[in-house]
């Protein structure tokens, strides 16, 4: 039986499967294997085709993908956990060792670890189909994103110290779908927690998607400051001066390189648990590093993945699914809805505060000002809260002074004017809002009395 088809045919025969299938305790098989000449295959070692690093570069052409389909390493693996009893199988080299003393020291393998080499191929399948079918979607276009059957392909990256606390278990797995957080390298520092990549995941995301140096200190997952300035270090140093009680044990995140005045400015600031940033120049990384405890993160490119639209949720029995909140309002979906308008640069401050409230937990208030021309930064953030006044009066007291003149951003509409008037108490006469309470003409009426100016975005930010 020669091999043919440029090599698409070569184990695919009788005798093959037929030596890997054979049931020894069964006479029936034995009789069969005998009639034609075959024998019994007692172990199968088989390497798929590296599907995943072929179909990593970008350049790949479907036709060419399609060649590093394996189609008879699968059905012989699978034949042969099938019949586990009888045949052991190794599907990938990190079996290799134990199996071999195994063998040495017992010129067998027992059946607990057959069953588990056998389990082990059909775990290794499902995560090799998969990477198959999520390949073929991504060249297919289609507009329902959300189909019939997900498969969530997760590989273990790291066992963790514990979960959110300590007496939970807990291990990082990371997804064949995108890329991101876990591609990021740590530079120096301890291990990293459960809570800390939850807390550097809100990071990136709350300030990737600013063009400008941005900077931002998150405390379990809630940004308490966050800035865009003509430098980094500035950027840092506004954010961290929005809370700077809340920012101690915080972690850092910077989208643009750290500088050694940057790093000296961190080092000042007081305990803090994690950084990331997309680099750290030679002197940076000698002055952070001398904190043996801070976890020194490089995340490059700074950017979210968008290889991925969805957003996954684990409930109790199942995920609710929905598309990233990607949301990019700019100054033309801006509704001015009071008598008094804004100007042009408090356009922007009111687009840097709406783009601040994004990230922050529901209901989410936010007063951000302008300090200079391109330098923008939340001076009291409230979040978190069950009613909105109660986030409104949190942002304000955050911010004490600072709040008078501040732009107000809140990530859903007002249901009744008592947050106007909190924010008029408090000196603040601009405010965004998404607009669509039922209560919205009592809202603006209100507006209009104290002289605030207020625009609705049309869009809701609740994040929770």
């Amino acid at each position: 039986f020669p091999e043919m088809m440029d090599g698409r045919v070569k184990t695919l025969h009788p005798k093959i499967h037929a030596g890997i299938l054979a049931r020894r305790e069964n006479n029936d098989d034995l009789a069969k294997l005998k009639e034609y000449g075959i024998k019994p295959i007692d172990l199968v070692v088989v390497n798929l085709y590296p599907f995943q690093e072929v179909t990593a570069e970008n350049d790949l052409k479907l036709d060419e993908a399609i060649e590093f389909i394996d189609i008879g390493g699968p059905t012989m693996i699978r034949a042969a956990a099938k019949n586990y009893k009888n045949v052991a199988v190794l599907s990938n080299p990190g079996q290799y060792s134990c199996f071999i003393k195994e063998f040495r020291e017992k010129g067998q393998v027992s059946a607990e670890i057959s069953l588990k080499l056998a389990q082990e191929v059909f775990n290794e399948m499902a995560h090799y189909d998969s990477l198959i079918s999520s390949y073929l979607e991504g060249i297919l276009i289609k507009k329902n994103v959300f189909k019939e059957r997900i498969l969530l392909n997760l590989i273990k990256n790291s066992d963790l110290r514990y979960g959110e606390n300590p007496h939970q278990r807990a291990a990082l797995y990371g997804t064949s779908l995108e890329s991101g957080l876990l591609n990021s390298e740590k530079l120096s520092g301890k291990e990293l927690s459960f809570n800390n990549w939850m807390d550097l995941d809100s990071a990136v995301i709350s300030i990737a998607d600013f063009e400008n140096p941005a900077a931002v200190i998150i405390k379990h997952t809630n940004p308490c400051g966050i800035a865009v300035a003509e430098n980094i270090t500035e950027a840092f140093s506004r954010a961290h001066d929005c809370d700077s009680l809340s920012a101690f044990g915080g972690i850092i995140g910077l989208n643009r390189e750290v500088t050694s005045e940057t790093a000296a400015a961190i080092a000042d600031s007081g305990f803090k648990e994690c950084i990331i940033a997309p680099d750290y120049d030679f002197e940076a990384l000698n002055i952070l590093k001398k904190n043996k405890n801070l976890r020194i993160m490089r995340l490059n490119p700074f950017v979210l993945s968008k290889d991925n639209p969805l957003d996954f949720r684990k409930i109790s029995g199942g995920f609710l699914i929905q598309e990233k909140d990607l949301d990019d309002t700019k100054e033309a979906n801006l509704n001015c809805v009071t008598a008094n308008k804004p100007s042009k640069s408090e356009i922007q401050t009111m687009l840097f505060t709406w783009r601040a409230v994004k990230n922050v937990k529901s209901n989410a208030i936010v007063l951000a000002k302008r300090f200079d021309k391109n330098t923008y930064a939340t001076v009291g953030i409230g979040a978190g809260q069950a009613s909105r006044i109660d986030s409104v009066i949190t942002a304000i007291r955050k911010a004490g002074d600072k709040a008078k003149g501040a732009v107000l951003s809140s990530d859903a509409f007002f249901p009744m004017p008592d947050s106007i008037e909190a924010a008029h108490s408090a000196g603040i006469r601009l405010i965004i809002q998404p607009g669509g309470s039922i209560k919205d003409s009592e809202v603006i009426e209100k507006a209009n009395q104290l002289g605030i100016v207020m625009v609705f975005t049309g869009i809701r930010h609740f994040c929770h």
